[in-house]
């Protein structure tokens, strides 16, 4: 597995380290399973780009008022890894 891979890897179980708590709310629990979704994403031999388009689109939706930025950042995380895995455009 070549380190870039590696490093996306690493970049989503980091999301969800940090936000599978136990006392997790709606917030929380959709983080982990974006986070979760894009992890096995990355592991999968058959990815298509229309996994990848609805993930993003996903990310893209209007949210709650009270979600915080970890839901920005994982949207953010997500767009680096598809534009230099070439899935999106830059």
């Amino acid at each position: 597995m070549s380190r870039g891979k590696q490093r996306w890897r690493d970049e989503a179980m980091s999301v969800i380290a940090t936000y599978d708590v136990r006392e997790k709310g709606v917030y929380e629990k959709s983080i982990v399973k974006v986070a979760r979704r894009w992890r096995s994403m990355m592991t999968s031999r058959h990815l298509t780009q229309g996994l990848v388009d609805t993930l993003w689109e996903e990310l893209n939706r209007p949210v709650p008022d009270d979600y915080g930025c970890g839901w920005e950042d994982l949207r953010d995380r997500f767009h680096v890894w598809a534009v230099e895995e070439e899935w999106l455009d830059p």
